[in-house]
């Protein structure tokens, strides 16, 4: 259920910092796992054996924040991914890894359907050993148009997590 639109990085480097954007319009084909599909225009990517799921381009029934599709980082895509015995209670959400050190993290997310109770999207940056570095977590709704960002004026995230939380997070 849960979903990002846009994805955009600000890339920490030593001739100043450039902005990256992923918007998921183009990529693998609709319903399949994106990987290094971004690696090239983007610096960004994701791996199977990392925590959460893969994002899969989903043509987006909800308002997004950029054209008609977004990642779905939600569990539908659990027995893909992992483990039947990890799916009795996923949490929806991901770890992308970055090519070149980022100073800041932003990102729409949203739901695809409404569910009972309030979710809660915490974004995390870490540094090349794991260490959070920034996080921040903004309550969303239906339609992937919530903005939520992490920053380090150091420039060092080179990986970051999102994951759905509050009552209705693990559903």
């Amino acid at each position: 259920m849960l979903a990002v639109a846009v994805l955009s990085l600000i890339l920490a480097g030593a001739t100043g910092a450039d902005t990256s954007t992923v918007d998921f319009e183009t990529g693998p084909p609709i319903g399949q796992a994106i990987e290094n599909d971004y690696i090239s225009s983007a610096f960004v990517f994701w791996r199977r054996e990392d925590p959460g799921f893969r994002p899969y381009r989903r043509t987006a029934v909800v308002p997004t924040r950029s054209g008609s599709v977004a990642a779905d980082i939600g569990p539908d895509h659990c027995f893909e991914e992992t483990t039947p015995s990890n799916c009795e209670l996923p949490i929806p959400g991901t770890l992308a890894r970055l090519t070149s050190p980022a100073s800041s993290v932003s990102l729409y997310a949203g739901l695809f359907s409404t569910l009972n109770d309030s979710v809660t999207a915490t974004l995390t940056g870490y540094d090349s050993a794991g260490n959070p570095v920034a996080t921040s977590t903004v309550p969303i709704a239906v339609g992937i148009t919530t903005p939520i960002t992490v920053s380090s004026r150091a420039g060092n995230i080179t990986s970051f997590g999102l994951v759905a939380g509050g009552p209705a997070g693990a559903a």
